[in-house]
């Protein structure tokens, strides 16, 4: 006999701070068991869904497809939207918290971790979240560059990571103008940053085997015509095909997809080099007034790299306005800061983990929140509701509708979509919509 739902029930009021994939897999993990709550998600920026919009590359139309399943939230199951409202900012936390059942902080982390070398700080230095934006067209990033322009980055880019982030710049600045059919990438930008590409560096501290990139992403470097690459390693790679099958080595994922760029030969000339260094540490930036020569050291020697533009891409950070809460080592063993107050998604476990993995956090972490908030309602506490916080610049899910339509309208042939890249153009459309409802 099936167990009885005790939350079905419920008609908390729930406010998401964040309306990214962690934020988007709670609400649905919360009203799968609680299907009469009350949930606002809030978001700074006027559109929803947050990494998969901006954080996913433009060429993985696959991945960003989720999106289709958080519709869902906002068309049938009540959810309500609330973008261009910073929380700490337009509303604090506190008054979110007075009125809500329960707070979830789902923000995410932005800032770029940092790369500690000597020559750091010369120009020439980019982190891979913000090509990864600027290729996405997030607007804090479009905004920036108005009247700045777009920089090429040189003919030499080195790559430091070896993660999928890293391996995702590789493959965008090494991609045609051809070779984004059916993406969303901001073409222009791209076609700035990529225009001058010849050789790309990638180094990895690691060997082929436990460095962090999915195999398959590797993989799909492949299939690209034009593109050169070369393995340096401090040890040999075990050798594939023995005569006696049962001799042959077995490899790991990682090193058989390794000895496949070993094995590879470009189709027709090599428009991009790609030297993928494993075993290899970063030791100095040099240059006069802008990045110029990356000194590694690898296979006790040092190797000097000419490097027009250096991208990091070691990991991410949360920044005070991004986080809101201090997360204790107990808030990220639980996602409960207190009864009341919770955190979900990269800023409770850091930047790691893939979309499935912030789907299966969000099943265990609503679970704990609706015992919480199931605990305070039958001691007969529930709070009063959003109802009196006015957010009148705050655009709702039908204002995005009319984004998303008109994005999808304004698109070139061989794109899905041409995305709004600044905050002036998002008020625009908004205004026009909101205009034709009148």
């Amino acid at each position: 006999m099936p167990r009885e739902n005790p939350f079905k029930e419920l008609t908390s009021t729930v406010a998401v701070v964040g309306s990214g994939p962690a934020g988007c897999y709670l609400a649905q993990a919360l009203l799968k068991s609680a299907p009469n709550l009350e949930i606002t998600m809030f978001d700074q920026l006027p559109t929803p869904y947050g990494l998969v919009r901006f954080g996913i590359a433009p060429d993985h139309q696959g991945t960003k497809g989720v999106e289709r399943q958080f519709a869902r939230l906002f068309e049938k199951q009540g959810v309500r939207f609330a973008g261009g409202v910073r929380v700490g900012y337009d509303c604090t936390l506190e008054q979110l918290r007075e009125r809500s059942d329960a707070v979830v902080v789902a923000t995410g982390m932005h800032a770029d971790a940092g790369l500690n070398i000597p020559g750091i700080d010369l120009p020439g230095v980019y982190g891979a979240g913000r090509i990864t934006r600027l290729l996405n067209g997030h607007p804090l990033e479009g905004d920036g560059l108005e009247g700045d322009g777009i920089e090429s980055l040189g003919e030499f880019v080195s790559v430091i990571g070896m993660g999928n982030v890293a391996i995702d710049l590789v493959r965008l600045l090494a991609k045609e103008e051809t070779d984004f059919e059916g993406s969303d990438v901001i073409d222009e930008v791209h076609q700035e940053l990529a225009k001058d590409v010849r050789e790309i560096n990638v180094i990895s501290r690691s060997a082929p085997r436990d460095s962090k990139f999915d195999p398959v992403m590797v993989a799909e470097l492949l299939e690209l015509q034009g593109v050169a690459h070369t393995v340096h390693t401090a040890g040999e790679l075990p050798e594939t095909g023995a005569a006696d099958a049962a001799d042959a080595p077995e490899l790991h994922p990682r090193e058989a997809v390794v000895r496949q760029l070993i094995d590879h030969e470009a189709t027709g000339e090599a428009r991009v080099e790609v030297h993928w260094w494993f075993e290899t540490t970063p030791v100095r930036l040099e240059g006069a007034d802008r990045a110029e020569l990356l000194v590694v050291e690898h296979d006790g020697a040092e190797h000097t790299l000419e490097t027009d533009s250096l991208l990091t891409a070691i990991g991410f950070l949360g920044t005070p306005e991004q986080s809101l809460i201090e997360v204790s080592e107990d808030a990220r063993a639980t996602g409960r800061i207190e009864p009341g107050l919770y955190v979900t998604g990269w800023l409770r476990t850091g930047p790691r983990g893939a979309l499935p993995d912030q789907r299966s956090q969000a099943r265990e972490l609503a679970e704990r929140i609706l015992e919480d908030v199931l605990d305070a309602s039958n001691r007969g506490v529930k709070a009063a509701g959003l109802g009196d916080l006015e957010f009148p610049e705050a655009t709702s899910y039908q204002d995005w509708q009319a984004i998303d339509e008109f994005e999808r309208a304004s698109a070139q042939p061989g794109r899905v979509r041409k995305k709004i890249t600044t905050t002036q153009g998002f008020t625009d459309v908004i205004e026009t919509h909101r205009d034709m409802q009148r």
